[in-house]
């Protein structure tokens, strides 16, 4: 049944997350996922956007110029503080595509303005959190944002 299978992925993913969370946390082990430095991402509060960052990363996926949450299927989910993690953490990112982000509001963009100093694409439909003055204002804060 569907519901089987979506307990069994949820299972899997909290799983995964665990150990990742305990493994990232280990400066011996943390290059296990590839070249990018990945001990921040133990801050995350979602399981799902944990994995998909460690996964990105293992498969040489984890760009440091692109973060594309939809392509890591995070979302629908991702809230204001694992974006701000994000952010935090992708300062030399150039195109963030928060297409359908809907649980995201102006305060995780306030963020990305601040620590993301090189972007230029940030994609926001969907996002229906997001104001249309924090939108602008963003424009003003970054010149090269289109």
């Amino acid at each position: 049944s569907i519901l089987r299978r979506w307990k069994v992925e949820y299972d899997m993913i909290t799983t995964a997350a665990t150990i990742f969370r305990q493994t990232l946390s280990e400066n011996s082990l943390s290059n296990l996922f590839g070249d990018v430095d990945l001990r921040w991402a133990v801050q995350l509060e979602s399981d799902r956007v944990l994995v998909s960052r460690v996964v990105c990363a293992y498969e040489g996926q984890a760009d440091e110029g692109f973060v594309d949450l939809k392509k890591m299927n995070c979302n629908e989910e991702i809230q204001d503080l694992d974006l701000i993690w994000i952010a935090k953490n992708s300062k030399m990112v150039h195109t963030l595509d928060l297409t359908d982000c809907t649980c995201i509001t102006d305060k995780s963009l306030i963020e990305i303005a601040l620590s993301c100093k090189f972007i230029e694409v940030l994609k926001l439909k969907g996002c229906e959190k997001i104001t249309d003055q924090c939108a602008h204002a963003l424009g003003k804060l970054n010149p090269h944002l289109r």
